[in-house]
Formats: C-alpha cells, structure tokens, sequence
C-alpha cells in the first residue's frame, strides 16, 4: 500500500476535543475521523476496552479491532510462539487451553529427552523451581537478602567478595530494615482480617445456612433489620469483604504469604534452593528443574493472567510457552538467564517477563542471554513496575538492557508502562514507574479483565498486564510480518504509537499536585497501537 504520513489532529481543528493542549500523533481513518469526549463502555465492553480504538470509539485502547477488521482482514499468518518467564499457568483454563504451546517433539511421560534439548518431558515448558520429585521452591530470598547473606560469609577475607556485593551491601541493608518492619505490620493486617472475617461470618450464621451469600442477599437483610446498629456494621464489613474479593481462601494465602515473608524471605538463615537442588552461583550447573508448569496455580494467578490477554488477542497463531521462574520472592538471575535460553532454543520469538526487582547479583548472565536472545531475533517485554517511580532518578530497576553507564547491550529489549482508559488527565496509570531514559512504552494497564486458575475471571491492574499486551501485539508482528528482524519489530512498535502531549497526573510524596506532559514519560513518548503498528510493518515490508 502507499505511504501514509503521520497526521497531528489539534483541538483548533476539532472544538469538541478533550482541551486545547491535546493532541495526538495517528494514522488516519480513511476520510481521516475526529476524536469525541471519551464514552462510558457498558459491562461487555469494559471487559476489552484495551483493544478500542480511541478515533472510532474514543477510548485510548490499541485499535486491535481496528487492525483486524482492516489490514489483517485478508492476511495469513504463521505460527509464533511467546514465552511466558513468570510464575505457573493454568494451562487447563477452558479460555487458555487452545492458546498453549505443545513440543511436538517430545512424547509425555515417557522419562526420555526426545527432543535432546536437555529437558526431560518438557512438553508444555520447563519449570526452573521444581526438582525431579516435582515439588516447587515457592518462596525463595528477596535479592538484597542474598547480597548480605554473600557480604557476611565472605567479609572476613575482601579479597573475596565480588565488587557488586560490595557495592551494593550498604542500600540492601537499608532495603532490609525497612522490610523487617513492614513485614511483621503486614502479619498483624493478616491476623486482623482473619479475625474480623471469623467475627463477621460467626454473627451472620445467624440469618444464612452457609457462606453463599451475595452482597444481594446481605443488602435485603439490611432493609429488614434497619435499626440493627450492629448488625448493620456487621453487614457492612462482610459486604465490603466481598465487594473487594477478600475471601476466606484469598485472606489464608495473605497470611501464609506474610508468615513466610519473615520465615523465608528475609530469613538471613535460609537456603532457598534447597528443593531445587543447584548451586545458584554456578551458572555451569544446569540440570535441575521439572516440566510441571502449572502445578501451584492455586498459589501464584499471575502467569494465568498475564497470559490471558496474549490468549485474548484472538490469533490462532500465536501459541503460549509456559516457563515458570517466579516464586514468592525475587527470582535467580540464573534462573532468568537459563530460561531465556530455554525459550530461544525452543523456538519462541518473544519473552514476556513481567518481574523485577531493586537488586542484582549476576546482571552479566542476565546481559548475555538478551544478547543470545538478539542474535536469535527474539523480542523480550518487560513490566515497568508498579512503585510510582520516575527511574530518571537512577532507582534500581532489574532486569535491565543497560549498563551503569547507560548504554544498551543490545536492541531487542522493551520495557512497558502502564495506562488507563480515560482520555484526559487520568491516562497514565498511577502506580507505573515512568522516565524518558527507561520505559520505552506505554500500553493499557488499568481495570483490565483477565483470566484466573481453574476458569475463573476477574478485573485487575498494573504493568505486567501492560506488558503482555505488547508481547501481543510484538507476536502478531512476527506472525503477518515474519521477513521483519527484532530491531525493526522494537522499533516499529515504539515509532507507530499515540503520542499525548496534554500534561497527565504525577503525583510525588512531595507534590501530590504535580503533572507532566504525557510525552515526557517515556523514550517514544507514546502507547502502543496496533493498527498504526500493522500500517508501518506494511510499509516496510513492501519497500
């Protein structure tokens, strides 16, 4: 197709535009459209509003629908596997299923390496956690409690300690205190909750045979009984419990997750590998691992829902790989290393991994496996992180394509961040991290529908979600575009987005008012959008 240029639609165009400081970098409609006031979405399409299109439903999505009722209408594509480098996935989710890589090459449970890769059964992935009697280290060492831990056993002679132990000894200290204190407040939270729950469900047993009771049913029990003063504070407290899914499983896993904080996750005493059965500063060692990746599913939902929105993207050609590295805690740098491989060797052209952390032992092993992934014209897609940071001010942020110095170890590395549905001064999501030198790209973060372990669904928010939604589309790219290379898939998503100039809310501790450009906020100073995606990908194509 012909070359369409870039057009800025401003508000002296368009009256009834958001305000005059709004304008937007877009590939037109075809005669170009006009962006309206944002609509309210009914329950349906609040459930996919990340996919609209903010010129034909003036929602600032990423005109996915647009692309497939347009250029990709026609088109083939071929299939592209995405890694998921998370936790474990339901890969028995009625929605999920279909999506899920199979190795074709490996016959299931027959004990044999067929394929030769090194893994034995690995028929749906690998699981880095596990050892070969399939039980998972599902709660391992915050990554500033290995630097201490390594900081004390090799103080005694200097000589020994590694120079980024050593520099890094004095903030993990820091990060250290401050979680020991956090964390028994967090146990009390947990105590209090099952407490009042227990209180709760105990006074109202008295008006239900059980606890399948909706906030329908308590809200009839309130008009019935409307000078109860205390059973209306009852009502209120369960309700609330409901409304916001504190449910009698969820608040058991908040516990257990808080115990095993102080037991085990900063626990200076504990060896955290003591399942999985390597040796973590070894990266030579590498035979442990099973193939169950979806064993503790009830534990940890975040693979399940990271991978819902790649599965929801509605391509039969994208297909899921399962490599499960993230337990309750910071994962390995050798794990995340080992596992890149894993999903280049094996045939994936994207790596999601939305995971980070503020430390970092081993980052050379975590820089050669982006770069082997390079060479092998793999994408990798990361979370920005959900602190409020503005990484501009130098935070500790892993894993990273950048060296101290700030250059790039390689070109195939996006790092995302997160938006809303509202098209005003609301867009940027509140908890994303953000900064010109970081994050690359913005992409819908906010209230977005996902699937849960055993086909249940709910709504929820932050950049891992954001993340996936650009593997997708970066894996779309790869299945209708397969000539295009990694850096001209980064690049293309990168270039192709929205840019929004109008200032958008950044609040600090020191300045709850504070706003910024939303263009300032990243390196592209854009959300990434499909259709435009597709556009350019066709132009370059056909050059």
């Amino acid at each position: 197709m012909g070359k369409k240029p870039t057009i800025a639609v401003f508000c002296s165009c368009f009256s009834f535009l958001i305000s005059c400081n709004y304008q937007i970098d877009y590939l037109p409609i075809e005669p170009p459209g006009s962006i309206k006031k944002n609509t309210e979405l009914d329950k349906e399409a609040l459930k996919v509003w990340q996919y609209k299109d903010v010129v034909i439903d003036t929602v600032p999505g990423i005109s996915l629908n647009r692309a497939y009722n347009t250029i990709l209408k026609k088109k083939t594509g071929k299939e592209v596997i995405i890694a998921i480098i998370d936790s474990e996935i339901d890969i028995q989710h009625k929605d999920l299923q279909q999506s899920i890589w199979k190795n074709q090459d490996e016959i299931p449970k027959n004990g044999l390496d067929d394929d030769n890769n090194g893994y034995v059964d690995d028929v749906y992935g690998w699981n880095f956690l596990g050892n070969d009697k399939g039980e998972n280290s599902n709660f391992t060492s915050y990554e500033y409690v290995r630097i201490i831990k390594e900081f004390n056993k090799k103080s005694k002679n200097s000589s020994l300690l590694d120079s980024t132990i050593f520099r890094s000894y004095d903030k993990a200290l820091l990060k250290y205190n401050a979680q020991m204190k956090f964390a028994q407040k967090d146990i009390d939270y947990a105590n209090m909750l099952l407490r009042s729950m227990a209180n709760v469900k105990n006074k109202l047993s008295i008006y239900f045979k059980d606890d399948s009771y909706t906030i329908h049913h308590l809200d009839s029990l309130k008009e019935v009984y409307p000078k109860d003063k205390n059973l209306q504070r009852y009502i209120l407290i369960r309700s609330n419990f409901i409304k916001y899914g504190y449910s009698q499983e969820f608040m058991n896993t908040y516990k257990l997750k808080a115990t095993e904080r102080v037991n085990k996750l900063l626990n200076l005493e504990y060896n955290d590998r003591i399942i999985v059965g390597d040796n973590p500063s070894d990266l030579s060692d590498v035979n442990y691992g099973n193939n169950v990746v979806n064993g503790n599913v009830d534990l940890f939902t975040h693979g399940t829902e990271v991978s819902s929105l790649i599965a929801n993207m509605g391509s039969k050609y994208i297909k899921i790989m399962s490599i499960p590295i993230s337990p309750f805690g910071d994962e390995h740098d050798k794990d995340i290393s080992l596992a890149i491989k894993y999903a280049v060797d094996n045939g994936a052209k994207v790596i999601n991994m939305s995971f980070s952390k503020g430390f970092s032992i081993h980052k050379s092993w975590v820089d050669e496996a982006f770069k082997y992934a390079e060479k092998h014209n793999v994408l990798i897609v990361s979370s920005a992180g959900n602190s409020k940071y503005n990484l501009n001010k130098k935070y500790n942020y892993y894993p990273t394509d950048e060296t101290n110095d700030n250059i790039e170890i390689s070109d195939n590395f996006i790092l995302v961040g997160g938006t809303t549905r509202h098209l005003n001064e609301n867009i940027f999501y509140e908890y994303s991290n953000y900064g010109s030198k970081d994050i690359d790209v913005f992409a819908p973060g906010e209230n977005i529908y996902v699937m849960l372990p055993k086909n249940d669904y709910k709504y929820n928010s932050g950049t891992s979600l954001s993340s996936s939604i650009v593997s997708g589309v970066a894996g779309l790219l790869y299945s209708y575009y397969p000539s295009l290379n990694v850096s001209e898939i980064k690049n293309i998503i990168m270039e192709s987005g929205l840019k929004y100039y109008f200032n958008v809310k950044t609040p600090t501790q020191e300045d709850k008012s504070k706003t910024t450009p939303f263009n300032q906020l990243s390196k592209s100073g854009k959300v990434v959008n499909a259709y435009n995606a597709f556009v350019m990908a066709e132009e370059r194509v056909n050059k």
